[in-house]
């Protein structure tokens, strides 16, 4: 191959990749939001965060009342 057939076909590969890399990051900034959003992802993420929060703070109290009963 001469060199512009390599240069030709390396602009050809660059070009596919940017092609794709522009595409995933068009998805990524556009869609993906609009997708979470739609889903509730988030919020259902958060009300299962402070239900284990609420659950592991309850469970702190009751070791903490068993502790002192049995000092007392």
């Amino acid at each position: 191959m001469t060199p512009a057939e390599w240069a030709a076909f390396v602009a050809a590969i660059l070009s596919c990749c940017a092609l794709i890399v522009g595409g995933l990051r068009y998805i990524i900034r556009h869609e993906v939001p609009g997708i979470l959003e739609a889903s509730n992802i988030v919020s259902r993420i958060d009300k299962l965060e402070r239900m284990v929060l609420e659950l592991l703070t309850n469970e702190r109290k009751k070791t903490n009342k068993k502790r002192t009963r049995r000092q007392a």
